[in-house]
């Protein structure tokens, strides 16, 4: 591939992504948060442009296989990146912090295999699985700082579903699990958390 085509590609990527960063840049928040708080990151070694920025590196790099969910697609890699970066320690290391108008660097840090950009689907979905879990209320601070003492998975299904509103099914491939474990998580972490504010915030 010429030089001026990845460019091109690099832009094209950049655009499409572009909706979603502000969500990423949020999500990206609660993750580090939440790892800080466990001990996984040192404090203030992280910031959220640098995680959104790793991922997107990570997902031009592997975005043959992007799925036509975008926006659930990133979600999930922005997690394998974070758990990539703490993993190999790579806050130590300088990374790549995400400005809106710049185009995709060309650097990937680390060598991934192709499993990191999985996106599993089962091959039958379960009948309604929409409806395995009701749907959420408003999320209160009080309920987001009860969540850091959640164990990892169940935090981020209930992460996924609760703040980002993703459906079972989507959460499901954003964990590569099944709609029924997933949906087994988010009701789990829903039990240990005070109760969401029904729409509208009211009670």
């Amino acid at each position: 591939m010429s030089t001026e085509t990845e460019t091109r590609e690099r832009q094209a990527f950049g655009q499409t992504v572009k909706a979603h960063l502000e969500e990423l840049l949020s999500s990206a928040r609660h993750h580090i948060a939440y790892h800080v708080a466990r001990g996984d990151l040192p404090k203030d070694s992280l910031t959220p442009e640098e995680l959104v920025g790793e991922t997107l590196i990570r997902a031009f790099e592997g975005r043959a296989r992007q799925p036509q969910d975008v926006r659930s697609w990133l979600l999930a890699l922005e997690t394998r990146t974070l758990d990539e970066i703490i993993a190999k320690n790579l806050w130590e290391q300088e990374l790549w912090a995400v400005h809106i108008e710049d185009p995709i660097p060309p650097k990937n840090p680390l060598d991934l295999d192709d499993t990191f950009w999985d996106w599993y689907q089962p091959d039958e979905a379960p009948p309604h699985a929409e409806d395995l879990i009701p749907s959420a209320g408003v999320v209160q601070d009080e309920t987001r700082e009860a969540a850091i003492q959640l164990p990892v998975e169940q935090w981020r299904a209930w992460l996924l579903s609760e703040e980002h509103g993703l459906t079972v099914e989507q959460v499901a491939a954003a964990l590569r699990t099944t709609a029924e474990r997933a949906a087994s998580l988010i009701r789990a972490a829903r039990a240990a958390l005070p109760p969401a504010e029904t729409e509208a915030g009211t009670p």
